[in-house]
């Protein structure tokens, strides 16, 4: 096969990268060795050139925030304080000032990793929805052909239950928490299905993910 002349790679564009790199792979780059390191050569300032004109895009394009008076100081540990709200979501959940080791073992038990894992977790979603309805609930007052049930939030024991009753019982009576991972959460205060969804790291976590999704637009 005859060698590719120079002026092919002159004429590299990202869009043909994938082709070109295959070109070069073994063992055609045997055959091709000084060629395909030109290629690469030319691929690589197309790369840089592309950063480049990004970063001066994100620079041009980025809001002057030097006035704003808003911050989360009494949310998060110092070292996080000038970050943006996007960059503190995919945060630890340690990042939160409060939540120590023990805290954040007992969070990831049940699939927190991030802030933005604790703002989007059902557990929290459901232990919310049920606490806030509770307090619009008429003690026996359910009509008899009522069809609302909380049966795939809530444990067997607890699906007959009013939503005050729900929102008074251990963080166990959520489908998913065993009594193990309960006690656990009680390093972050959270006992019952209302101390979950009354959660200051949960409520913070929620509020820093809604700003984080403005942040960009």
């Amino acid at each position: 096969m005859a060698t590719r002349s120079v002026s092919n790679f002159q004429h590299v564009r990202l869009a043909s990268v994938s082709r070109d790199a295959q070109f070069c792979s073994a063992p055609r780059a045997l055959n091709n060795g000084g060629a395909c390191r030109r290629f690469f050569r030319v691929a690589g300032d197309l790369a840089k050139q592309t950063r480049e004109r990004r970063a001066r895009w994100l620079c041009q394009s980025a809001p002057d925030l030097s006035e704003h008076t808003l911050n989360v100081n009494l949310a998060v540990d110092k070292e996080h304080e000038t970050l943006s709200f996007t960059e503190i979501a995919t945060l630890p959940i340690d990042a939160l000032q409060g939540i120590a080791e023990r805290g954040a073992d007992a969070l990831k038990k049940i699939g927190v990793k991030t802030v933005a894992d604790l703002a989007n977790l059902k557990y929290y979603k459901w232990a919310k929805a049920i606490s806030t309805l509770a307090d619009k609930e008429e003690e026996g007052k359910r009509s008899a052909d009522a069809a609302m049930h909380a049966n795939s939030a809530v444990v067997k024991e607890f699906e007959l239950k009013s939503f005050k009753e729900m929102a008074d019982a251990p963080v166990w009576a959520l489908q998913g928490i065993s009594p193990r991972m309960a006690e656990d959460l009680s390093a972050v205060q959270i006992r019952s299905v209302r101390d979950f969804a009354e959660s200051k790291y949960a409520a913070w976590s929620e509020a820093i993910v809604t700003l984080a999704a403005l942040e960009n637009k």
